[in-house]
């Protein structure tokens, strides 16, 4: 019993000790409220009296996510990072504008252009090939029966001009029809003028002639025939156009039928150019354009030409369209199978209204946006975040279809250093395209999801969230990637150059708004080093240089799939030890088996599997399910 009542007394103890406290709390409470509603009234007359005081309260946000806003210090819930300080003031100005002092447009060395129409042109880079003018070719046949007793050009290469001996022919046909023009020519002469059997003779006289013209026989030939007394078994062939032999399908002492093809000839004084241009580039090209090349053989100066076909139909294996240039070799230096660099400077627009165009470093692109900063009208100071929509680019410009008007100012060089001071504030920005700051609950529950999972987005574990939709972008790079493997592996060098067309394309699909975090930063850098890999192979001008720039690009393609997986590749890494004089080099691969890119059919085998890079399918669907549910 004692112990009971000394039990009740103290939860009576503490029952009281409660109540106090929550008696405090309230009283507390009560006090802070009236305090606010002093406040908020004074706020309001204030407002009201038009005077400018302002009660400056203070927010925390994250510099790598400008939609984590907090009203007190600490770290960012995705990246841990430490939160900066914002006014509140900041926050309520206009979600896309932002204001410089002097001092810091000077810091940040900002430089500006004003938006103009201009007639601007672009510069094509084409590969391609000198090749025989099919116009200019000719067939050198047997026109009758007969063996070859005697050749006068002997190899394929010779120089030979229009009308030169080319080789003495026996023939039966020949011999008999010799010996009836002899007995034509005979009845002619014994037969009177004007009479039916002379002119009966005269016919006969001249289809024997015509036969011996459709035989290849020059009026020369023929007349000397006509005027021997005995007939002849041997005509002599000459060459009807001048050129060079490209084939010779004869020897002395061969028997040909009429119709055989003796000798292939072709004029060189006018050659073609076959270039082959990017799909990307058609609405470039037309009829009658100038082009320009050069060649190994060469240095330094430049051949011309014009372009005289364009194909109608693309390549469906290298994604490129042919064109035809015609070009003047009456000097004979271009010869067929030179490889070529060839360049058109193409004008847009042709004729009528400029396009509406910006520097080319004005806009801000990332995935499918374009973001430029404009100064504000009349206020010299302060730039307004605008997204455009991008035409073209031609050389240093960008042709602006909608989001600009002609005369107003974009910022050129800087540009970057506003964004990011616009993501400080939370405002809307290149990464931040929204008006407003996200729920930082929200986004607080993403984190403790990537907390859960036992990995944080800074680390790029590979339990890691990866949007399903970035990854599927990210394997059609991949493909590509393997498609240029394959090309330098088989020694298709030019398929190679085309394919890298095919690789920038598809890193520009890729939508970057899809990542956060260290995975999207550590993505721009990544991307930007498999843009510029890329256009290394582009332009290199032989299979050893391109092959140097295939190392580049697979050191970071390598990264990138240790970083961010695959949904439907293997990744294989292979390693050839003694590639680059022995300095070794890697290269990904989606199936097993070695396929060397730096060595090609040379040593195509060489190598072995470095690594087994595992698919990061299952790990995401779980992050995604778990993050639906």
């Amino acid at each position: 019993m004692e112990e009971f009542l000394k039990s009740m007394k103290n939860r009576y103890a503490e029952n009281r000790k409660t109540t106090i406290i929550y008696l405090i709390t309230i009283i507390l409470a009560f006090t802070l409220g009236f305090l606010i509603n002093t406040g908020d009234s004074s706020d309001k007359h204030d407002h009201d009296t038009g005077t400018d005081h302002v009660v400056e309260q203070v927010h925390y946000t994250c510099s790598m996510h400008p939609q984590i806003i907090q009203p007190k210090k600490g770290r960012c819930p995705i990246c841990g990072m430490d939160l900066v300080k914002v006014s509140s003031h900041s926050l309520q100005k206009s979600h896309s504008k932002i204001s410089l002092s002097d001092r810091s447009i000077k810091l940040a060395e900002i430089r500006i252009s004003v938006v103009k129409r201009k007639f601007i042109s672009h510069k094509i880079r084409m590969s391609g090939r000198i090749v025989v003018d099919e116009t200019r070719v000719r067939y050198i046949t047997a026109r009758v029966s007969g063996r070859i007793d005697r050749l006068y050009v002997n190899f394929t290469g010779q120089a030979i001009t229009q009308g030169q001996h080319l080789a003495d022919l026996y023939s039966p046909e020949v011999l008999s029809t010799h010996a009836e023009m002899i007995h034509s020519l005979k009845n002619v002469i014994s037969t009177k003028d004007n009479t039916v059997e002379r002119r009966a003779a005269e016919e006969q006289l001249n289809v024997i002639r015509e036969r011996l013209r459709l035989w290849g026989l020059r009026a020369d030939q023929i007349a000397d025939m006509e005027k021997s007394d005995l007939p002849s078994d041997h005509i002599s062939l000459y060459a009807p156009v001048g050129g060079v032999v490209l084939e010779k399908n004869v020897h002395e002492g061969m028997y040909v039928n009429e119709g055989s093809r003796i000798f292939t000839i072709a004029d060189l004084s006018y050659v073609w150019l076959q270039v082959d241009a990017y799909e990307s580039e058609i609405r470039w090209l037309r009829l009658g354009q100038e082009v320009e090349f050069h060649t190994e053989a060469y240095p330094g100066e430049i051949f011309n030409g014009s372009i005289s076909f364009i194909e109608p139909v693309i390549d469906p294996h290298t994604r490129t369209l042919k064109m035809r240039v015609n070009v003047n070799n009456e000097d004979g230096r271009l010869k067929p199978e030179m490889l070529t660099h060839a360049f058109i400077h193409a004008e847009m627009p042709e004729g009528g209204e400029p396009p509406l165009v910006i520097p080319a470093s004005a806009p801000l692109i990332t995935g499918k946006r374009a973001v430029v900063y404009v100064e504000s009208k009349g206020k010299s100071n302060e730039f307004e975040g605008r997204e455009i929509l991008l035409g073209p680019r031609v050389g240093d410009y960008y042709i602006v279809k909608q989001g600009l008007r002609e005369g107003e100012t974009v910022v050129t060089e800087g540009n970057f250093k506003i964004d990011s001071a616009m993501q400080i504030q939370a405002k809307s920005s290149m990464m931040n395209p929204g008006d407003g700051a996200v729920s930082s609950q929200k986004n607080h529950q993403h984190g403790e999801m990537n907390h859960l999972s036992g990995s944080t987005v800074d680390a790029i574990e590979p339990a890691t969230a990866i949007p399903r939709q970035f990854l599927r972008e990210l394997d059609d790079v991949y493909q590509v990637y393997f498609d240029i493997h394959h090309n330098l592996s088989h020694d298709q060098y030019e398929v190679a150059k085309v394919n890298t067309g095919k690789l920038v394309s598809a890193l520009s699909e890729i939508d970057t708004n899809l990542l956060h975090g260290a995975s999207h930063m550590k993505w721009m850098k990544l991307s930007g080093n498999l843009d510029g890999a890329a256009e290394n192979i582009a332009k290199a001008d032989d299979m050893e240089e391109a092959r140097g720039a295939f190392e580049n690009l697979s050191v970071h393609m390598i990264e990138t799939a240790k970083l961010f997986g695959s949904q439907r590749h293997q990744l294989l890494v292979y390693h050839c030890p003694m590639a680059f004089d022995h300095r070794g080099a890697d290269w990904l691969q989606n199936i097993e088996g070695t396929e060397n890119p730096y060595f090609g059919s040379a040593m195509f085998s060489c190598g072995d599997m470095k690594e087994k890079l595992t698919s990061r399918t299952e790990s995401n669907e779980e992050m995604e399910s778990a993050h639906e549910h």
